[in-house]
């Protein structure tokens, strides 16, 4: 895999030009999610090499600072530049293997193409990564400076696996020598590289590829891998439609198919979707899986606020009409020792990641309180209580267009023996109404 960090720098004056009594340096150490963690496929282990490329505030490149083809080593890569003080900068990076061909920079630097015509499947080759840091775009930097930076997916990747005992039933029929993917909609061709948006939708037919000879391990069970294929697809949880995967089979030189199609699947960035089951020798014996263990995170979430056990909680700020917004991990956090005003709404602008850390139920002993996620997510926490366990406990709950991942839920007994559990709710008092709303990747454990 290539890795080609891009790195945008905006000078807050343009008319500017470098002296070097002004100039400073800054260091980025580049490092691929999850690269160093042994995986059966997708372990990041062909990229090996990062580009580096700055932008001015315009989101123009200067072109004196790109520095292409730099080494990546046990999947990190240093990277260096001069920078003029009081002036403000983008960094953004992208990951590929450098014998790789499917990607390619517009002139201006400012896109990346993903070309799907004729290129083959199941072709490991296609694993890439992108970050993008806007910390300095508005900020100008002062002094020198050291920053990791860790770079993720933009694609989804979606996969078909295949029970032994059905593979080895195909191949008694005719041997098994490759697959291929068709899909309808919901792929993308161009990458912003400056804002990190999918455009150009594109239909994806692509040649036909041995099969990728790994086991496809999901939900703890193995299956024979025999699809993989990597989408650029939108930074939200999106969908794609019409769907075929193709077996081929070679009967007497007479080559055969056995095609699997599917409506429509989730996809995420830096997910993988798994479609898995006897697909081969019988028809419609098969499940959807959504897997985020692609990432060390859970998802390519860049914009979610991170809680830290050193993060001071932060009474929320509420209006006179009784809305809590919440812009923070710790302002959430508030709501566990803090009952909202009866009738309060609490609107969450950003996504959350909790960081692992254990939460106790929030809004406890409150009325008729209206949660609105906005699309937005809570991810990554551990909650137990007694009785009854549940990220919200009020008396009168709506919960609208919340998306929860990775949370694991444990309601112990009390004197009663009662432990009811769930992620969004444990125990329902009054009137309980979920709209819209995702859980995925979670576990429940309760009475």
């Amino acid at each position: 895999m290539c890795i080609v960090a891009l790195i945008g720098l905006s000078a807050c004056q343009t008319d500017d030009v470098i002296d070097n009594s002004r100039e400073t340096t800054v260091q980025f150490s580049a490092t691929l999610d999850g690269v160093l963690q042994s995986r059966a496929i997708s372990d990041g282990s062909m990229v090996d090499e990062l580009t580096f490329v700055v932008y001015d505030e315009n989101g123009n490149e200067i072109p004196e600072l790109r520095q292409p083809h730099v080494p990546v080593v046990g999947g990190t890569a240093t990277v260096q530049t001069h920078v003029v003080k009081q002036h403000c900068y983008t960094f953004a990076f992208w990951a590929q293997n450098s014998a790789c061909l499917a990607y390619s920079f517009s002139d201006d630097m400012r896109s990346l193409n993903v070309d799907y015509e004729g290129v083959r499947a199941n072709d490991e080759g296609r694993d890439a990564f992108y970050a993008v840091v806007t910390d300095y775009a508005e900020t100008p930097i002062t002094g020198a400076f050291e920053r990791d930076v860790t770079l993720y997916r933009p694609f989804a990747q979606l996969n078909f696996g295949t029970t032994a005992e059905d593979l080895e039933a195909a191949n008694k029929v005719a041997p098994v020598t490759g697959t291929f993917v068709t899909i309808n909609n919901g792929v993308y061709s161009n990458l912003n590289l400056f804002t990190g948006v999918a455009s150009q939708p594109v239909a994806v037919e692509m040649v036909a590829g041995p099969l990728p000879g790994t086991i496809l391990t999901v939900a703890g069970e193995d299956y024979e891998h025999i699809s993989m294929s990597y989408l650029l697809v939108n930074d939200q949880q999106s969908q794609l439609t019409g769907i075929k995967m193709t077996t081929v089979m070679n009967r007497l030189n007479n080559d055969a198919s056995y095609d699997v199609d599917v409506e429509s699947l989730p996809v995420q960035r830096n997910y993988r979707t798994n479609v898995v089951g006897r697909l081969i020798t019988r028809e419609l014996d098969w499940q959807v899986i959504i897997d985020s263990s692609f990432s060390n995170e859970t998802n390519y979430d860049p914009d979610a606020d991170v809680w830290t056990d050193t993060d001071a909680i932060e009474e929320p700020i509420r209006n006179a009409s009784g809305v809590y917004t919440i812009t923070k991990a710790s302002q959430l956090a508030w709501f566990q020792d803090n009952a909202p005003v009866d009738g309060s709404t609490i609107k969450l602008r950003k996504p959350f990641n909790m960081n692992n850390l254990t939460l106790r139920p929030l809004f406890c002993g409150a009325h008729d309180i209206i949660v609105e996620g906005n699309d937005n997510a809570i991810r990554n926490f551990t909650l137990t209580a007694e009785g009854s366990a549940g990220l919200f406990d009020a008396d009168g709950l709506t919960v609208s267009n919340l998306t929860i991942d990775h949370a694991t839920i444990t309601a112990t007994p009390d004197a009663s023996g009662n432990a009811w559990a769930g992620v969004l709710a444990g125990k329902s008092n009054g009137s309980l109404t979920i709209e819209d709303c995702i859980v995925y990747g979670s576990t429940v454990t309760g009475v």
